[in-house]
């Protein structure tokens, strides 16, 4: 339902309230509608005081390089099973450590495409940036391409780890 339809809805309730209201002989300010007709639409469901959550699931961590994974676009689902691998509720859970990661190894973060998140990397200096995709070799790492596991559209990010390091990773609306 759009904001406008929603909008227009909450108006016509109101007013349907305040007739049903006034019809009982009872002279009630506008005020005291909106404060009634906004507790009754919060306690009946009616109106989320939140946005909707994200659906699906998302994946972040790293994998080892091997013959079958030479660049980040290699990535497969049945890779994403891997115990370096997290794999949670689709969420804008800003930054995550995930430590140590160890060379020769690819950081991999895989979110719904219809989720609509930011993914970036911490530059070492606190700032959010894109992922190297050129990394150690050209094409090695990605920003945001897309692929499809198990039928759901994703959008896949990271890069090749030339050393052991920390890394953080951002995952924001």
């Amino acid at each position: 339902m759009s904001i406008a339809t929603e909008i227009q809805r909450l108006k016509t309730a109101k007013a349907n309230l305040k007739s049903a209201i006034t019809s009982k002989g009872v002279a009630v300010g506008d005020e005291k509608i909106d404060e009634y007709a906004a507790l009754v639409l919060l306690i009946t469901g009616g109106v989320s005081p939140t946005p909707p959550p994200y659906s699906g699931i998302m994946y972040y961590g790293y994998l080892e390089s091997s013959s079958t994974l030479q660049k980040v676009s290699d990535i497969t689902y049945d890779m994403l099973s891997a115990p370096t691998i997290a794999s949670v509720n689709t969420a804008a859970v800003g930054g995550v450590e995930l430590s140590n990661v160890p060379s020769g190894t690819f950081t991999i973060i895989a979110v719904p495409s219809e989720a609509g998140l930011r993914v970036t990397k911490d530059n070492g200096f606190g700032a959010k940036v894109p992922f190297d995709e050129d990394n150690g070799l050209t094409g090695t790492g990605a920003n945001g391409i897309d692929v499809t596991f198990n039928g759901v559209a994703y959008k896949v990010y990271g890069e090749f780890n030339i050393v052991t390091g920390y890394t953080k990773i951002y995952i924001n609306a």
